[in-house]
Formats: C-alpha cells, sequence, structure tokens
C-alpha cells in the first residue's frame, strides 16, 4: 500500500514538472519570436524612411538635371550666336581692311585728276588746284579716320564676343561637368534605392515567415495548453484518488488496529481459560 501511494506521488511531481518545462519553453519561444518581430517592424520602417528619402532626393536631383540640361541648351544656342557675330564682324573687318588698303590708290587717282585738271587751267587755277588737292586729302584723311575707327570699334566688339565666347565655353565646361556629378550621384541614389528595395522584399519575406513561425508556435501553445489542461485534470482526479486510497488506508488501518484488539482480547481470554483449566 505504501509503495502504491509512493508511485502516485512521483507520478504527480513527473507531472508538475513536464508542466512547468512546458510552459517555459512556451513562453520563451513567443517572448523570442516577438522579440524578432518587433525588430523587423522597427527596421521594416526604417527601411521605409529611408526609401521615400532616397526617392525624394532622386525627384529633386532629377529636376536639377532637368534645368542643367535646359541650361546647357541654352548656352549652346548663345555660343552659336556669338559664333555667327564673330564670324560677322570677322568679315566686316577684313572688308574695312580691304578698304583701308585701297584708300591710296584712291587717292594718288585723285590727285593726278586734279593735276590734270590743273594744268589744262593754266596758272589762273593755282589755287582752285590747291585748294582742291587740301580738300581731297581732307577728305581722304576723314574717310580714313572713320575706317580705322570702325575697325577699331569691330576689334574692341571681337575681343568682346572672344571674352563671352570663352565665359559661354567655361560655363559649358562647369554645366557638363556638374551634369557628369548629378548623373552619377543619381546613379549611385537608385542602386541604393534598388539595394534599400530588395532589402525591404527580403525584410517583408522574414515578416512573413516569422508571422507563419508565430501562428505555428500559437497553433502548437494551444495544443500544449489543452496538453496541460488535461494533465491538470489527470492531476486532480490522481489527487481525487489519492486522498480516497488515503482515507481506505485509514480506515483499512483502523479495521486493522480493532482486529488487533479483538485478536489480543481473544488471546488473553485463551490464556485465561487455558489456566483455569491448568488448575482445575
Amino acid at each position: 500500500m505504501q509503495d502504491k501511494m509512493k508511485f502516485v506521488v512521483m507520478g504527480l511531481a513527473a507531472i508538475l514538472v513536464i508542466s512547468l518545462f512546458v510552459n517555459l519553453q512556451s513562453m520563451g519561444s513567443k517572448q523570442s519570436l516577438e522579440r524578432e518581430r518587433n525588430n523587423l517592424r522597427d527596421a521594416n520602417a526604417d527601411l521605409s524612411d529611408r526609401v521615400d528619402k532616397g526617392m525624394q532626393e532622386n525627384k529633386r536631383l532629377q529636376t536639377k538635371l532637368d534645368s542643367l540640361n535646359k541650361d546647357m541648351e541654352r548656352v549652346s544656342r548663345e555660343k552659336e550666336d556669338l559664333l555667327s557675330k564673330y564670324d560677322a564682324a570677322n568679315k566686316e573687318r577684313d572688308e574695312l581692311i580691304n578698304r583701308i588698303k585701297e584708300r591710296p590708290a584712291q587717292q594718288a587717282a585723285q590727285a593726278v585728276e586734279v593735276s590734270r585738271m590743273s594744268v589744262s587751267s593754266g596758272s589762273a587755277g593755282n589755287d582752285t588746284y590747291w585748294g582742291g588737292i587740301l580738300k581731297a586729302k581732307t577728305d581722304l584723311e576723314l574717310q580714313l579716320d572713320k575706317l580705322r575707327t570702325e575697325l577699331k570699334d569691330i576689334q574692341i566688339k571681337n575681343e568682346q564676343l572672344l571674352r563671352e565666347k570663352s565665359s559661354l565655353d567655361m560655363d559649358v565646361t562647369n554645366l557638363t561637368r556638374e551634369n557628369q556629378e548629378l548623373k552619377k550621384q543619381f546613379d549611385y541614389n537608385q542602386k541604393i534605392m534598388d539595394s534599400l528595395t530588395q532589402e525591404l522584399v527580403r525584410e517583408k519575406n522574414d515578416k512573413f515567415v516569422i508571422q507563419d513561425n508565430l501562428k505555428t508556435v500559437k497553433r502548437e501553445n494551444d495544443v500544449l495548453r489543452r496538453q496541460l489542461k488535461s494533465i491538470n485534470g489527470r492531476k486532480v482526479n490522481l489527487e481525487k484518488r489519492l486522498a480516497e486510497l488515503q482515507d481506505k488506508n485509514n480506515g483499512l488501518e483502523a479495521e486493522m488496529s480493532k482486529v488487533q484488539t479483538f485478536v489480543q482480547d481473544k488471546m488473553i481470554k485463551i490464556d485465561n481459560l487455558q489456566k483455569q483449566l491448568e488448575v482445575g
């Protein structure tokens, strides 16, 4: 009887240990999954924020790149216009140089004509001759001065056009360099965006896997709870049986005590009878 009670007590202790182990394991798995889910949620939010910022930065760079392309087209048109003006100024300068070169020949021809006219008119036209010479010389000098002034203006204009052309060339070079840098930055940001997008997809896939694992753990927890409930029910039944066995044991011990008392009384009576028989 005592061995049976020990077996029952040991069974109850084993059930309690198993129940405690199952609860601890279930709680640990659930907490671990919840921590991992929270970490993934934070990482997902951070990645989404970085993707949004990257898209805004790419949009800003694209706008700036479009503006630079328009500026480059405008500068190219201005450069072509300046080149046309430069070519026209060079042509006008060459024409003026040719006209200046032709002036001495024209001046000599006019002097010969005036000399011929003065010879035909005689001494009476001497004053007129010299007056014509001076007038022709003065007119030619004025024309030459005017041509030189125009040539100087054209040269100044030409130099200004050259400076503007050089400035535009520098602007084109700077715009081209800035455009290339923006394209590099844009391509780099695009690569980062693609990488972040892929990482975000992986995070979402991991999140789905964790959610599936969490559902699996929840199902396992439900099964464990049912098993634990069944174990607790068996524990209660065993405790009831143990109490019943204890009551029976107490009853049996009481009956055994009564039987022992009865037997002892009978033995005493038998001993007394034997003594009386021996005396008689």
